[in-house]
This record gives structure tokens, sequence and C-alpha cells, in this order.
């Protein structure tokens, strides 16, 4: 994590945004660990997972908002 931030320091992003992007990172490997010690399979069943959260939080799938960002 620190050589995560000091990157992006380096980069010039702002240390608020450095902190939500850690909490963000750090929060998306405690659910993955939930869903591993609840059975759930790594790859499909993680990308369906991640499909559903994306479209009930931002309205879109992660491959229409990737679409949508032009990545």
């Amino acid at each position: 994590m620190k050589r995560m931030k000091a990157i992006y320091k380096a980069k010039g992003y702002p240390d608020d945004w450095i902190e939500k992007r850690s909490r963000g990172i750090a929060i998306r490997e405690e659910l993955t660990d939930e869903w591993h010690n609840r059975g759930v399979k790594e790859g499909v069943e993680y990308s369906v997972l991640t499909a559903e959260i994306s479209q009930a939080t931002f309205g879109m799938k992660p491959s229409e908002y990737k679409k949508f960002k032009g990545l």
C-alpha cells in the first residue's frame, strides 16, 4: 500500500483521492474474502456478483461503463 500511495503521489494525485482509492481497494478485498468464505468460486461467479453490484450502484454493468468511458 505504501508503494501504491507513493506512485499515485508522484503522479500528482491529491491525498484525499489517494486515501479514497486505498479504502476502495481494501473494501473490495474484504468483499472478495467474504465471497470466498461463503463458497463463491472465483472467475465467473465473481464477475456475476460484481456486475450486479455495478448495475445496482451505477445503473450499468462494468462492460457498459468501459464502453461509456471509451476504455
